[in-house]
């Protein structure tokens, strides 16, 4: 239910941006998306998965002791990764126009406190899945969407400029995800037995967050440069286009993400040294994920043009060489998140993070090689390519796992 919720805010809020700012305000919406993804991933990707899979571990064993620390460690850790992303944001925003189109704009007073504010309730959210509590954490993240989709409605009656949604949709997260978690809160209360930091511990997830988050840190600013650039090549209305399919891809994404990060990610690295269990964990998971997905995918594919309409409007229909090559990126995709989840949980983190730098060179190479042959056909084309070999790349290197 928490997740069929999530997903239906997410084409809520799509739906909501299409009708007021059409293909042109979705582009400049995605990369005001982008940019959040830039700056909390590192504590949200990285550091927060750093600390369930510590935390799962040190609960399966009974080590509240050991568990206690962790999370203190990691709240630590947390507040010194915001205070220096606050700093580079703040010196980039003041020195260089790169952050266009939000460069000059009043919003800056906002983004540096309510993004690190809303990181911070992302962050709080994953508590719930040290001691498996799984439900609550799909609760907590499904409030947040919530409050993004009120945020977003309550900005109408201050005039629905592009700004003041970015601002309300921002206000709207923290305020109900905050409110949430503290409604629960005794439920996570227990863990802060004893608030103490461990340099062993924090060593170790620092050097998890680095391998792993600085990979997604690149990917994130990629996307940012890349939407960038694309509106500037090829104009916002067709980039407005891709960014609203790459949106329904991230709704339907949404379950699978759900299953790989809330579920199995804690249920592995509790199992992490017994390959059977591994095994017996993943290999369904993965079997029927692969025959859902496709089979989902392909009616996808057949009512894209429909769904379009439907979900956004009319001006967002794509031709079907675009529709072709994004379907099977984003089933590429939906399955690479399945896989992936292994390298996390068994430390394979230097894997992973050449893995995730690999794909996005490949990603930024082919987009502007293959755009100025094709058009904005490229860029649909470079995203099958790159999520193809990445799939590729992941079952071969679990493929004893897999099958």
């Amino acid at each position: 239910m928490a997740v069929a919720i999530r997903a239906l805010c997410s084409v809520a809020m799509s739906k909501w941006v299409a009708v007021f700012f059409g293909p042109a305000g979705t582009a400049l919406f995605g990369q005001f998306i982008n940019l959040f993804g830039a700056y909390t991933v590192v504590a949200n990707d990285g550091l927060a998965r750093a600390m369930v899979k510590e935390g799962a571990h040190f609960y399966a064993v009974g080590d509240e002791g050991r568990l206690s620390e962790t999370i203190s460690s990691a709240c630590i850790l947390m507040f010194f990764i915001f205070g220096l992303q606050a700093v580079v944001l703040f010196g980039l925003a003041q020195s260089t126009p790169w952050l266009e189109p939000f460069y000059g704009a009043p919003i800056w007073w906002f983004i540096i406190p309510g993004f690190s504010a809303l990181a911070a309730t992302f962050f709080c959210s994953s508590l719930f899945l040290i001691r498996g509590q799984t439900n609550l954490q799909a609760m907590a993240v499904t409030s947040i969407s919530v409050g993004a989709l009120l945020g977003l409605i309550a900005a109408t009656a201050f005039g629905a400029s592009v700004l003041t949604c970015f601002v309300f949709l921002t206000l709207g997260q923290i305020l109900v995800g905050t409110a949430w978690i503290l409604w629960h809160s005794h439920h996570i209360r227990s863990i802060f037995i004893f608030f103490k930091w461990n340099s062993v511990i924090a060593r170790k997830m620092a050097g998890f967050t680095m391998a792993v988050a600085s990979s997604a840190l690149l990917a994130k600013i990629a996307d940012y440069g890349i939407v960038g650039w694309a509106i500037r090549i090829h104009g916002a209305e067709p980039v407005g286009i891709w960014v609203a399919m790459n949106r329904l891809a991230d709704s339907v994404n949404i379950p699978v993400l759900a299953i790989s990060n809330g579920i199995l990610l804690p249920l592995l690295s509790a199992n992490l040294h017994n390959i059977k269990a591994l095994r017996e964990i993943i290999r369904p998971v993965f079997r029927q994920g692969f025959a859902l997905t496709f089979i989902g995918f392909g009616i996808l594919f057949a009512l894209y043009p429909w769904v379009m309409q439907m979900l956004f409007s009319a001006d967002f229909v794509a031709n079907s060489s675009w529709v072709s090559w994004q379907v099977l990126g984003d089933f590429f995709r939906s399955n690479a998140f399945l896989i992936a989840v292994l390298s996390l949980a068994t430390g394979a983190t230097r894997f992973f993070f050449w893995l995730e730098i690999s794909s996005v060179a490949l990603f930024v190479c082919l987009t502007l090689s293959l755009s100025g042959w094709m058009g904005m056909e490229g860029v649909f084309l470079a995203h099958a390519i790159r999520y193809g070999l990445y799939w590729l790349v992941l079952f071969a290197r679990f493929r004893s796992v897999l099958v």
